[in-house]
């Protein structure tokens, strides 16, 4: 009897010491808001870049303590954002880890916010952001980071509501505005430092927004890259990614084009890629603009316009090599209508693929091609006048970057 009360004693005080141990733990982690107490902090973020969210939300949490007098004992000055890093991302709610520093007026005053050292006020926070549908990102949890991530509890409860996305058919995941990657088809994922809303902004609206349009980005161990744009509220932007996702950039094409439909990117080598813009449309026609970066995409020029030749509807685009690119257009005839250039888009010619006569008329409507090397393939989809059954297209190859094709026969595309 007394083993037993020794037992249940023993197990009454272990209990205890975890949870003062635990209890300690978080309120070590606690953070005191001062005249922040009971704010509601938040920013409006139009261009949906989150590279640096989180210390754009901390600079907005320190505007009260900047603002004060010199005097003032919770005056803070030299706000340095250092580092952050997404850690959680969930659909609409986000983990952000962030290192800064700064130089309090009294170095006991904001203790709660990190670890002073020679004057010095240096700190890690973890932020839980919540994001509302207006590019909205408000902060609704915060914490001290104590090394681990695994021991935040802000972390911990993120985890808890983390989809299990398993093996999927494509290399990205949507979900609300959070968008991920993966280069092991599914084994892992990586989050994209972007609100996914974003990568549908258009001049003119997307139909679909369920999927990403079609040529918007690349997806390679070596070049991840992501265009969008192109509206009075933002112009066209790509942000790129050469290392798996592990840092990212984002650069400017253009800000002269507002009315963009679709867009369109490729890159030929590390160091050579296109941007293609089409829209302006009205009724049935619109402009087509061309763009290249030979810095992997730190800068852009453009290069072309093929508005001179044509204002057809533009279906797809891409180039081959840093000189030879292709434009396919909806066709009104009945052949495909595909421009293609081997001068960096100074010129552009009628392209004929060899279709079979008793093709003609039938397939019309050419996709963008697809090129891995000098090899290449155009799929032709069915025109107006085409009844060969669902799904059916024409297809074509190439060995010479485009320069020649051969007919390859009729393929079913789910």
């Amino acid at each position: 009897m007394k083993k037993k009360r020794w037992t249940a004693g023993l197990s009454i005080c272990t209990i205890v010491i975890l949870s003062v141990t635990a209890f300690l733990y978080f309120k070590e982690q606690n953070i005191e808001d001062g005249v922040n107490k009971g704010k509601v902090i938040s920013i409006v973020n139009k261009d949906g870049d989150l590279l640096n969210i989180g210390g754009k939300l901390i600079q907005d949490y320190m505007k009260p303590f900047i603002n004060k007098s010199d005097e003032d004992r919770e005056n803070i000055r030299k706000l340095n954002v250092k580092k952050e890093e997404i850690l959680e991302f969930n659909k609409d709610e986000m983990v952000v880890k962030v290192d800064f520093d700064l130089i309090p007026q009294n170095n006991k005053t904001h203790k709660s916010w990190g670890k002073i050292k020679n004057g010095k006020l240096e700190a890690s926070w973890i932020l839980k952001i919540k994001i509302l549908d207006n590019y909205t990102y408000k902060i609704i949890d915060k914490e001290k980071s104590k090394g681990s991530n695994n021991k935040s509890k802000i972390v911990m409860e993120a985890e808890k509501n983390k989809k299990s996305l398993g093996k999927i058919n494509r290399s990205y995941y949507l979900d609300g505005h959070n968008i991920k990657v993966t280069y092991d088809k599914g084994e892992s994922w990586i989050n994209v430092p972007i609100d996914a809303k974003v990568l549908f902004d258009r001049g003119e609206p997307l139909k679909n927004t369920d999927e990403l349009q079609n040529g918007s980005f690349i997806i390679t161990p070596k070049n991840t890259s992501f265009v969008y744009g192109g509206s009075d509220r933002l112009p066209i932007t790509v942000l790129i990614s050469e290392d798996k996702g592990i840092t990212w950039r984002k650069s400017l094409v253009t800000n002269k084009t507002e009315g963009s439909r679709q867009l369109f990117i490729d890159f030929t080598s590390d160091k050579d890629g296109h941007v293609v813009a089409s829209g302006d449309r009205a009724m049935s026609s619109e402009m087509t603009y061309v763009y290249e970066t030979t810095d992997g995409g730190r800068s852009w020029s453009k290069i072309g316009d093929t508005s001179k030749i044509t204002h057809t509807l533009v279906n797809g685009a891409v180039f081959s090599t840093d000189k030879i690119g292709f434009i396919c257009y909806k066709s009104y005839d009945k052949y495909p209508n595909i421009r293609y250039t081997i001068d960096k888009g100074s010129n552009w010619t009628q392209l004929k693929l060899p279709l079979p006569t008793e093709y003609e008329d039938k397939f019309t409507e050419a996709q963008s091609p697809r090129f891995e090397g000098e090899k290449g393939v155009i799929l032709v989809g069915q025109g107006n006048n085409g009844e060969l059954g669902k799904g059916k297209m024409s297809k074509f190859t190439t060995e010479d970057y485009g320069l020649t094709w051969k007919f390859d026969g009729i393929v079913t595309v789910e």
